[in-house]
């Protein structure tokens, strides 16, 4: 081991040959005035390894850790004290081992005993490497951790591979994360700040990227995939329905199958989360910039869950800013929970995801904005479920399985922007169910294979802006049923070569506006009428 004189004019450049040699220069170096500049620590043949005294290797000082490969073992990293440290191209390997942490610990984060103190985030860790305390800082560049997997009989932990919390912040360009059993890069807590630039993450049971109670994460060009993926899986298609079962058997209070590897997050209201990509939860904040990729996660590519749960996409004074979740187990953009908000800024894809493109859940509040597509997701392609939804101009809903469009439930609100469109869906284009739907100037709903517009149980759509058009839908072009139902088409609405009738409205109670230049043509039933009581008005 290299020593350099007390106060060099360059940085000091020191050579270890095993963790616990470091650790012990570490501690000397943390008792004595630091250098001028951090020295620079390097790894003997480019690897260093165990054994370790205690579980953690404790760096309280400013250095700079350069290249090689950390074969942690069962230890772990854990910097603290309010210095600034710098890894850069280290390769760290990591097995989260329910040795690392205690017995309680442990039965804790197997999700046996429930969170005592409302979050999830309260349980988090361990990590492989761990960033704490106010002024505390680490930057790590070109690195990776990776974690193995967990052996057949060990208990789950939220482990993961970066960590910040209590007031540290954490810095990652150009790293990979992967394997973790429950997150690789988090943040919780106010003060707390994470970020990332240009790095993906693999393979993370719970989330590629979170952020929990009031913890603060950014995102610039990351990718994060194949979230709860059971252990031992390749990394296909039919993996992805793997971790998709995985997520609704934690959710219906399942045991997982020994061995699979992963670890939970549980929110405040107590529900598990297995396979999302960026992960803002119970007041976490997630801001994500250039282009954001959420691809074949188990659950969702981006998620908001929880009150004060705030993700959102940032668009760059370069225009720059566009997230894209494709093929995941369930939907692409999700919002749950009153209070939680989930803005997927312009120009977001919703791609071939199994259920819903864009939907929002139990009071929360989805905004995206212009040109937004959600396109072949089996479900629908955006839901205001009891929430609020609000797309803006020129947004789109293509070739979904099920509608394109759909408000439903006490309190859902779902307004669509001008010129936006519905084609080719499954079942209807526009619908409001029991809900508010309003569309802006220029709405277009055709090919679908029901309604073009449709309204029942009470809902109102609202299509007054003017220039709307139905055409070549299976069924009606405008449609309202049931008690309670209004839907008004304002000026200049179309309804053209649609399968039944281009404007009906069935059943006493029911409302159907027409406005002025209504046209109507070439559809199979007839032009426009009411039906068992229905009312229809003409401008």
């Amino acid at each position: 081991m290299g020593t350099g004189s007390a106060r060099p004019a360059q940085p000091v450049r020191v050579i270890f040959s095993s963790l616990q040699d470091l650790q012990v220069w570490l501690d000397r170096y943390a008792l004595r005035a630091p250098y001028a500049t951090p020295p620079e620590l390097e790894p003997e043949d480019g690897i260093l390894e165990g054994p370790l005294l205690g579980n953690v290797l404790r760096i309280w000082s400013s250095v700079i850790i350069k290249g090689g490969r950390l074969k942690l073992g069962p230890y772990r990293i854990e910097v603290r004290g309010g210095v600034s440290v710098v890894f850069e191209r280290v390769h760290i390997d990591w097995c989260p081992a329910v040795a690392t942490v205690s017995a309680a610990e442990a039965a804790a984060h197997s999700g046996s005993v429930p969170p005592q103190h409302g979050g999830g985030g309260d349980l988090l860790g361990p990590a492989a490497v761990t960033v704490a305390g106010k002024g505390t800082q680490l930057t790590m560049r070109e690195c990776k951790v990776l974690c193995a997997e967990i052996g057949t009989g060990a208990a789950p932990i939220r482990a993961g591979c970066v960590l910040a919390h209590q007031g540290g912040r954490v810095q990652l360009d150009g790293c990979v994360l992967s394997g973790a059993p429950c997150f690789g890069l988090a943040v919780f807590g106010q003060g707390s700040v994470a970020s990332a630039k240009a790095t993906p993450a693999w393979c993370c049971g719970s989330a590629g990227f979170l952020a929990v109670a009031g913890g603060e994460l950014e995102a610039t060009d990351c990718r994060a995939q194949y979230g709860g993926v059971p252990a031992g899986r390749k990394l296909n298609r039919a993996a992805v329905v793997a971790a998709a079962e995985a997520d609704v058997a934690v959710k219906r209070n399942e045991a997982l199958p020994q061995g699979s590897g992963l670890a939970p997050f549980i929110t405040a209201d107590g529900k598990p989360h297995l396979g999302a990509g960026f992960f803002a939860a119970d007041g976490g904040i997630v801001r994500l910039y250039g282009v954001c990729v959420g691809h074949r996660n188990g659950c969702g590519g981006f998620v908001s869950w929880g009150p004060g749960a705030d993700l959102a996409v940032v668009a760059a004074a370069d225009g720059g800013g566009i997230a894209i979740a494709s093929q995941n187990g369930w939907g692409g953009f999700y919002a749950c929970g009153a209070g939680a908000q989930l803005d997927a800024g312009a120009g977001a894809r919703a791609l071939e995801n199994v259920v819903a493109g864009f939907a929002a859940y139990e009071g929360s509040e989805l905004r995206a904005g212009a040109n937004c597509m959600a396109k072949e997701n089996k479900g629908d392609g955006w839901i205001a479920d009891g929430s609020r939804v609000k797309a803006g101009p020129g947004c789109s809903s293509e070739g979904n399985g099920g509608r394109g469009w759909l408000s439903q439930e006490q309190g859902g609100v779902m307004v669509a922007g001008e010129r936006c469109s519905a084609v080719g869906n499954g079942l209807d284009g526009f619908a409001s169910i029991g809900s508010k739907l309003s569309v802006g100037r220029g709405a277009v709903s055709c090919d679908n294979g029901m309604d073009g517009f449709t309204v029942s149980d009470g809902g109102e759509l609202d299509a007054s802006a003017g220039g709307c058009q139905a055409r070549a839908n299976k069924q009606h072009g405008f449609c309202a049923e049931d008690e309670g139902s209004v839907l008004q088409v304002g000026p200049d609405g179309l309804a053209q070569d649609n399968g039944a009738w281009g404007a009906r409205v069935e059943g006493r109670g029911a409302l159907l506006r027409l406005g002025q230049g209504w046209w109507s043509a070439g559809n199979q039933g007839p032009n426009q009428g009411e039906e068992n009581g229905g009312g229809l008005e003409r401008a």
